[in-house]
């Protein structure tokens, strides 16, 4: 396989080596219709630290291996090097449980490779420039992608750099053969890889003026792990508005919309973030996807909770509604001298719809497997209305009101139920940044 080289210093002094850049990112499963499971939410982010896919305790590090913001419970990235210069030897896990931690299984139909970018050789055994293989074929051996990169520009952009670059590991990991520090990480997406690291370089002529959503997204990603947010803050800005007006936070439960939500969380948009978790509230009806992004862990738990407090309210409401239909001392708001026969209609109407929405006893519960907040609203806000007539001598019945002179009467399910939908929705809010960072949507 050729490699590829990124020379983004002229005169380096680090080699920047991504092992198997990822090649599948943020997967939307559109097959999920399970339902959500009993008792309270799950943590939607990963399994502890120091524990595996499978349950069973991860191995140890390497002893001059940095397991980079495990207490953070990041996704799987490796920035790795040792004293002889090459990369640490890892066991490979079982095929069956190795993917990308940002992709999940590869699928033909959600798959999403890597935006290809400038700046790149590709070398064979030969020395000569080849052509590129698809990327949607699966590696024969592992891939590799270099960076030729200036360890003070890393340092000065980067508080993870910063930190990690400090003290003697400097001499420890120079490569005699060709005099250079040798850093390893793994499963990047490339080209964002690139771009961050000539924002860090000032490359600025090579930064993209424009990028695609799921490029910020990626982008997004890297951000989060290294924390240059005053380094990219002028190109982050320039994105964010271009992209606003071409690719706008959807209004429905959506992969664009968990990218929105994903970049919202990471560059502090507000707005943009309690908008975002206010649709995924209000439309999905299931546990929220989180794509194995490194959302906040408390954001889909308790996006998933407040879902159902929102649909259990709304069929509660409904049953209450029924039992003062029924109840003996119903007075109609309209002429008390009918309320025997407002309340009947009302009763037997509201009973027959909630039949047909399936909301009689046994009553659907937690987690409301196939259930949106906003279809359950929208059921009951479009009940059927009976419609009866009164005469004023105090005779009733169900006419058709041109063969009589009765009138009808103004006492309306529909309304009703409207109303109460509407005072339900309207306190509907989304998440907000401040509650993340008190810690308010963790739920324990």
């Amino acid at each position: 396989m050729p490699l590829v080289v990124h020379e983004i210093d002229p005169n380096p002094d680090t080699i920047i080596i991504l092992k198997n850049p990822s090649k599948y990112f943020a997967v939307w499963d559109e097959s999920i219709k399970a339902p959500e499971p009993p008792g309270p939410v799950p943590d939607q982010i990963g399994a502890q630290p120091g524990v595996s896919a499978d349950g069973k305790s991860a191995s140890p590090a390497s002893s001059r291996k940095i397991n980079l913001k495990a207490s953070k419970r990041k996704a799987r990235r490796r920035f790795s090097w040792n004293d002889d210069g090459k990369p640490p030897v890892t066991e490979e896990p079982a095929a069956a449980s190795h993917h990308s931690s940002f992709g999940g299984e590869p699928s033909s139909q959600n798959a999403h490779p890597p935006e290809s970018g400038p700046n790149e050789m590709y070398i064979n055994d030969g020395g000569e420039k080849s052509e590129s293989g698809s990327q949607f074929e699966e590696p024969t051996e592992e891939e590799e992608i270099h960076y030729l990169v200036s360890s003070r520009h890393l340092t000065l952009a980067s508080p993870w750099f910063r930190r990690n670059m400090a003290g003697d590991w400097c001499e420890a990991n120079r490569d005699p053969a060709d005099g250079m520090f040798h850093m390893w990480t793994e499963d990047w997406d490339e080209e964002a890889f690139l771009i961050l690291l000539s924002i860090f370089h000032l490359r600025t002529r090579r930064v993209p003026q424009t990028v695609s959503l799921e490029m910020l997204a990626k982008i997004a990603v890297l951000v989060d792990y290294y924390e240059p947010e005053e380094a990219i803050e002028l190109f982050t800005n320039m994105w964010l508005d271009d992209l606003r007006g071409k690719a706008p936070v959807p209004s429905t439960y959506c992969r664009d919309l968990m990218l929105w939500m994903w970049i919202s969380q990471v560059f502090n948009l507000a707005d943009v973030f309690t908008q975002t978790t206010l649709v995924a509230l209000k439309e999905s009806t299931e546990s929220m996807q989180t794509l194995d992004l490194p959302l906040h862990p408390g954001i889909a738990r308790r996006i998933s909770q407040k879902r159902c407090e929102e649909i259990d309210s709304i069929i509660s409401k409904l049953h209450d509604l029924v039992e003062v239909f029924r109840s003996a001392t119903y007075k109609c708001p309209q002429d008390t001298s009918y309320s025997f026969q407002c309340g009947s209609f009302l009763f037997g109407a509201l009973t027959k719809e909630l039949a047909r929405w399936e909301f009689l006893p046994p009553r659907p519960g937690s987690p409301f497997a196939g259930m949106s907040l906003q279809v359950v609203a929208e059921m009951a806000s479009s009940a059927r209305n009976p419609q009866w007539y009164h005469s004023n001598n105090g005779s009733y019945g169900y006419y058709d009101y041109t063969d009589c002179v009765h009138e009808p009467h103004e006492c309306n399910l529909n309304t009703k139920l409207k109303t109460l939908i509407q005072g339900i929705m309207s306190n509907v809010k989304g998440l907000t940044l401040s509650e993340l960072r008190e810690g308010q949507p963790k739920g324990d």
